[in-house]
């Protein structure tokens, strides 16, 4: 029911009008009820819990499996989200985005489910155990990358303040492929308006230094410790920067170069 499903995933919910994936269109009380439903549902329904076995596909780690009927597109999201934060080379094969699309789970949808997720782990198992498919997060090899030419994936996050304070309700999380060390990001913000305030984090999981620049503003670093001649140093896993704009645009654009550093570097 609906407040099981709360307690779940929390409050946030898909917007009304939104393209379905049931291939319905706009409607006018677009919600869970228009969506198909899984019922029981395995949230840790992942790729690398399926094994080919003798009599069929085999599932292990069924821990988390309710009754409360789930959005099969949440399930299907999650399912990708892990497989490509685990296999980032699978973004340069089929984007992420594109292949989502393909199941009509366009950036709506995956904002809404950032944060079903987000809930999932904090509020409801209240451990990290499920932190990898909360969000795509850059998994982090014990060594310096310096700017490689490797390529990385992250995701980056711009909370908007409406005046409820720095929530995962009001955040937007975008993914972002570092080529060479090149960042570029852009968010889309619904009703401008109505935000107080910005804050942007650049990446998650990982130390960093980063030389980023705001096209509609000036970004000015929350948590740093210090300058270096190649951008702001940050020794979290979780930088912020406060974006300052005249007024608040529809669109926000960050560019610049982020070197990810590892733990041994910021320690």
């Amino acid at each position: 029911d609906e407040a099981e499903f709360t307690r779940l995933f929390g409050t946030a919910r898909l917007d009304r009008g939104e393209s379905l994936p049931t291939g319905r269109g706009k409607e006018p009380d677009a919600g869970l009820h228009l969506y198909p439903l899984v019922s029981p549902a395995n949230i840790d329904l992942i790729f690398d819990n399926i094994f080919p076995g003798p009599d069929g596909d085999v599932v292990i780690d069924g821990e988390w499996i309710t009754d409360t009927p789930v959005p099969a597109a949440f399930l299907l999201w999650r399912a990708v989200n892990e497989l490509y934060a685990s296999r980032r080379e699978l973004e340069r094969v089929l984007p992420q985005e594109k292949l989502l699309k393909e199941y009509g789970i366009g950036a709506p949808q995956r904002q809404v489910f950032w944060k079903w997720a987000a809930h999932f782990e904090k509020e409801y198992v209240k451990a990290n155990r499920l932190s990898d498919f909360a969000m795509p997060v850059r998994r982090v090899d014990l060594k310096d990358l310096m700017w490689s030419g490797e390529d990385v994936r992250l995701t980056a996050s711009l909370y908007t303040d409406r005046g409820r304070g720095w929530t995962e309700e009001d955040a937007i999380h975008v993914d972002v492929i570092l080529e060479n060390g090149r960042y570029d990001v852009s968010f889309e913000l619904e009703r401008p308006g109505e935000v107080k305030a910005l804050r942007f984090d650049p990446l998650e999981g990982c130390a960093s230094i980063c030389d980023l620049h705001c096209s509609q503003g000036l970004l000015r670093p929350m948590n740093a410790a210090g300058m270096t001649r190649n951008g702001t140093a940050f020794l979290t896993l979780d930088p912020s920067y406060k974006v300052i704009c005249g007024r608040i645009p529809e669109k926000i654009r960050i560019t610049g170069r982020v070197r990810t550093k590892d733990l041994r570097w910021a320690l």
